[in-house]
C-alpha cells in the first residue's frame, strides 16, 4: 500500500484534482522505458500506490493526469514559483492543487468547473494563465502530465537539491480542490478567443506541405524571422517573450515547408547562443516540444516529438 505519508500526500493531490478518473505514468530516464497505469478512479489508485513507490525507488519518476476521455476542465501551470501561486489568487485563478516539485518549483493545477471544456479551449486557458503566472509558456497544454506527489524527482540536475534525502520529494503543498472564481470568465474568453483563431485560420492547409528541396539556407531564414520578430515586439512595446517568439518563427518555417529536422538545424544555433548567454536555459528539449505544439495548432496533428512531462 506504500506508507501511510506516500499514501496521504498522493490521496491529497488527486482529491484535489477532483477528477472522475487518472491516467500515471512511470517513467525511467536511465533506462528510458515507460509505463502506462490507468484510467483509474480514485479508490483505484490508491490501491496502487504501493506499486508505484517500489518503481519510484526503482528510478522511476511518477506522473499523473486527468483521463482525457474526461476533457476535465483542469490546467496545469508548470515551473513557478510562490509569487507566481500568489498572482493567480490575485487574479481570480486560485489553485486547486500545488505541487512542489523541487525547492521552490511549483506545478499549479487550476480548475475551471465541473462541465467538461473542449481541448483547444484549455489549451488557451493553459497559455493565458502561464502567461499570467510567469510559467513555462511551452509546458502549456490542454492536457498535461504533472508529477505525483510522495514521490522523488529524479529528474536530471535535481539531485542534492532534495536536502539530506539527495533527490527531492514531490510535496503537495495546497489541496484546496475549489473551482477557481474566475472560472466562468476565464472559460467565456477562451471559447471566444477560439473561436476568433478557428476563423482566422480557416484558410490555411489542413495538411502540412514540406519542401525536401529548393528551400534557402534554413539558418539565415530562422535569423532574418527572430529579427523581424524583435522588431515588430519593440515597435508595439510589448515584453520580449522567447517563448513567443520561438512559437511565431517556427510557425513561419514550417508553413514555408520546413521539416523538423530543418527546422530544428535553423533555430538550434540561435538558442544555444541564447543559452550560453545565460539568456535561456534548456534548449535541447524546448524546441522539439515547441514544434509539436506548432504542428498541432496549425494543422491537428501532433509530430514525432512527444510533448515531455513537467518539472
Amino acid at each position: 500500500m506504500g506508507n501511510r505519508l506516500t499514501q496521504e500526500a498522493v490521496c491529497n493531490q488527486l482529491w484535489a484534482m477532483g477528477c472522475r478518473r487518472y491516467e500515471f505514468m512511470l517513467h525511467n530516464e536511465y533506462m528510458d522505458d515507460r509505463i502506462m497505469r490507468g484510467p483509474w478512479p480514485l479508490q483505484t489508485a490508491m490501491k496502487s500506490v504501493g506499486f508505484m513507490t517500489v518503481k519510484g525507488w526503482d528510478c522511476y519518476n511518477v506522473h499523473v493526469r486527468p483521463d482525457p476521455a474526461e476533457n476535465r476542465a483542469l490546467v496545469m501551470v508548470d515551473d513557478i514559483d510562490w509569487t507566481g501561486v500568489q498572482t493567480l489568487a490575485e487574479e481570480g485563478f486560485e489553485p486547486a492543487c500545488v505541487v512542489e516539485t523541487s525547492w521552490k518549483n511549483l506545478q499549479c493545477w487550476v480548475d475551471l468547473g465541473p462541465a467538461p471544456m473542449p481541448p483547444a479551449e484549455r489549451l488557451n486557458s493553459a497559455r493565458h494563465l502561464a502567461e499570467t503566472a510567469r510559467g513555462d509558456l511551452r509546458a502549456a497544454a490542454s492536457i498535461h502530465w504533472g508529477r505525483l506527489a510522495g514521490f522523488r524527482n529524479l529528474k536530471d540536475g535535481h539531485f542534492d537539491k532534495g536536502l539530506k534525502w539527495g533527490w527531492p520529494f514531490v510535496l503537495c503543498r495546497q489541496s484546496r480542490g475549489m473551482v477557481c472564481s474566475k472560472a466562468e470568465e476565464e472559460r467565456e474568453r477562451a471559447a471566444k478567443e477560439v473561436a476568433e483563431e478557428v476563423a482566422r485560420i480557416a484558410g490555411r492547409p489542413v495538411r502540412r506541405r514540406i519542401l525536401r528541396s529548393g528551400l534557402p539556407d534554413v539558418c539565415r531564414k530562422a535569423e532574418q524571422f527572430c529579427a523581424e520578430w524583435l522588431r515588430r515586439i519593440r515597435d508595439q512595446n510589448k515584453t520580449e517573450d522567447l517563448s513567443r517568439r520561438d512559437y511565431a518563427v517556427i510557425c513561419r518555417l514550417m508553413l514555408d515547408g520546413c521539416s523538423d529536422s530543418q527546422i530544428m538545424e535553423g533555430m538550434d544555433p540561435i538558442v544555444k547562443r541564447e543559452n550560453k548567454a545565460g539568456i535561456r536555459e534548456k534548449h535541447k528539449t524546448c524546441l522539439p516540444r515547441t514544434i509539436s505544439v506548432v504542428e498541432n495548432d496549425l494543422f491537428g496533428t501532433a509530430s514525432s516529438a512527444e510533448l515531455q512531462a513537467g518539472d
